[in-house]
Protein backbone atom coordinates (compact mmCIF):
# COMPACT_ATOMS: atom_id res chain seq x y z
CA UNK A 1 0.00 0.00 0.00
CA UNK A 2 1.17 3.38 -0.93
CA UNK A 3 0.24 6.51 1.32
CA UNK A 4 -0.47 9.37 -0.36
CA UNK A 5 0.56 13.30 1.47
CA UNK A 6 -2.30 16.17 2.29
CA UNK A 7 -0.57 18.68 0.58
CA UNK A 8 -1.48 22.20 -0.38
CA UNK A 9 -5.26 20.90 0.76
CA UNK A 10 -5.28 17.74 -1.20
CA UNK A 11 -4.28 14.22 -1.05
CA UNK A 12 -1.32 13.48 -3.73
CA UNK A 13 0.19 10.15 -4.49
CA UNK A 14 4.42 10.90 -4.55
CA UNK A 15 6.15 9.74 -7.66
CA UNK A 16 7.98 6.80 -8.01
CA UNK A 17 8.15 3.38 -5.28
CA UNK A 18 8.27 5.21 -2.46
CA UNK A 19 10.38 4.40 1.13
CA UNK A 20 8.71 1.43 3.29
CA UNK A 21 7.47 2.61 6.62
CA UNK A 22 8.70 -0.16 8.88
CA UNK A 23 6.69 -1.29 12.09
CA UNK A 24 9.69 -1.11 14.54
CA UNK A 25 7.98 -4.48 16.96
CA UNK A 26 7.68 -6.56 13.53
CA UNK A 27 10.07 -5.83 11.17
CA UNK A 28 7.10 -5.91 8.53
CA UNK A 29 6.55 -3.33 5.49
CA UNK A 30 3.19 -0.96 7.08
CA UNK A 31 3.11 0.77 3.74
CA UNK A 32 5.04 3.09 1.70
CA UNK A 33 5.79 7.15 1.05
CA UNK A 34 7.10 9.07 -1.28
CA UNK A 35 6.83 12.84 -1.94
CA UNK A 36 9.71 12.47 -5.00
CA UNK A 37 7.18 15.07 -7.33
CA UNK A 38 5.57 16.59 -4.92
CA UNK A 39 5.56 20.60 -4.96
CA UNK A 40 7.41 21.47 -1.51
CA UNK A 41 7.61 25.33 -2.40
CA UNK A 42 3.98 25.58 -2.99
CA UNK A 43 2.72 23.46 0.16
CA UNK A 44 4.96 25.79 2.63
CA UNK A 45 3.27 28.63 1.11
CA UNK A 46 -0.29 26.85 1.58
CA UNK A 47 0.55 26.28 5.16
CA UNK A 48 1.84 29.73 5.46
CA UNK A 49 -1.37 30.90 4.07
CA UNK A 50 -3.91 28.93 5.46
CA UNK A 51 -2.89 27.15 8.16
CA UNK A 52 -1.11 29.94 9.57
CA UNK A 53 -3.85 32.25 10.00
CA UNK A 54 -6.11 29.89 11.49
CA UNK A 55 -3.33 28.34 14.32
CA UNK A 56 -2.78 32.16 15.20
CA UNK A 57 -6.34 32.64 16.28
CA UNK A 58 -6.31 29.74 18.65
CA UNK A 59 -5.30 30.23 22.48
CA UNK A 60 -2.36 28.22 23.54
CA UNK A 61 -4.95 26.02 25.27
CA UNK A 62 -6.81 25.33 22.05
CA UNK A 63 -3.61 24.36 20.36
CA UNK A 64 -3.03 21.66 23.21
CA UNK A 65 -6.60 20.40 23.36
CA UNK A 66 -6.25 19.74 19.49
CA UNK A 67 -2.92 18.23 19.76
CA UNK A 68 -3.98 15.69 22.53
CA UNK A 69 -7.25 14.92 20.40
CA UNK A 70 -4.62 13.94 17.46
CA UNK A 71 -2.58 11.88 20.17
CA UNK A 72 -5.94 10.06 21.11
CA UNK A 73 -6.77 9.32 17.66
CA UNK A 74 -3.30 7.82 17.09
CA UNK A 75 -2.93 5.73 20.30
CA UNK A 76 -6.77 4.26 19.26
CA UNK A 77 -5.84 3.82 16.04
CA UNK A 78 -2.85 1.30 17.40
CA UNK A 79 -3.96 -0.42 20.76
CA UNK A 80 -7.68 -2.44 20.75
CA UNK A 81 -7.67 -1.59 24.81
CA UNK A 82 -9.51 2.20 26.09
CA UNK A 83 -7.16 4.58 27.09
CA UNK A 84 -8.69 7.43 29.41
CA UNK A 85 -7.14 10.85 30.41
CA UNK A 86 -9.01 13.77 32.00
CA UNK A 87 -12.07 13.97 30.92
CA UNK A 88 -12.30 11.90 28.32
CA UNK A 89 -12.24 8.02 27.37
CA UNK A 90 -11.47 6.52 24.26
CA UNK A 91 -12.88 2.96 23.27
Amino acid sequence: MKLPNYVSGQWSEGAGPGEPLIDPVTGDELARISSHGIDLAAALEYARSHGGPALRQLTYAQRADLLGKIADALAAALSPEPRCHPGRCLV
